[in-house]
């Protein structure tokens, strides 16, 4: 039986080795983005943001380093939910990086906002934002 299972297994990390790294990968469209915040992109465009709490600050680099930072060219719309408190330091922009989302033009800020960081939108394309009737 050990023999067995033990022929089994070395099949399958031989079979494993062979495989392009890429092909076991998957694309995460969500996550965590601060204590209590997290993240979708429905991968037509919209970003969502929604919890209780803060967005991370994050630091910007060519393209982005933000859990989302796969579709900073794709992103057209943030959604930023009520309950979302602050939008952190470069979470859609930087300091010195131009065009840092290219295509986001369309941005809705919630009711519970208190603060928005530094560069958080930075260098973004944004024609249109959406703020709370208490602003």
């Amino acid at each position: 039986m050990k023999k067995r299972l033990l022929a089994a297994m070395m099949s399958l990390a031989m079979l494993l080795s062979v495989l392009p790294g890429t092909a076991l990968a998957t694309e995460s469209d969500s996550g965590s983005c601060g204590n209590g915040v997290t993240w979708s992109y429905d991968g037509a465009g919209k970003l969502t943001i929604s919890g209780h709490g803060e967005i991370n600050d994050y630091q910007i680099e060519w393209g982005s380093n933000t859990p989302w930072g796969n579709y900073w060219q794709e992103i057209t719309q943030v959604m930023i939910e009520s309950g979302v408190t602050r939008v952190g330091y470069g979470a859609f922009g930087g300091a010195m990086a131009a065009n840092t989302y290219p295509n986001l033009s369309s941005v809705s800020l919630p009711d519970t906002l208190i603060s928005i960081g530094e560069y958080a939108f930075g260098g973004a394309a944004i024609s249109k934002i959406i703020l709370p009737s208490s602003f």
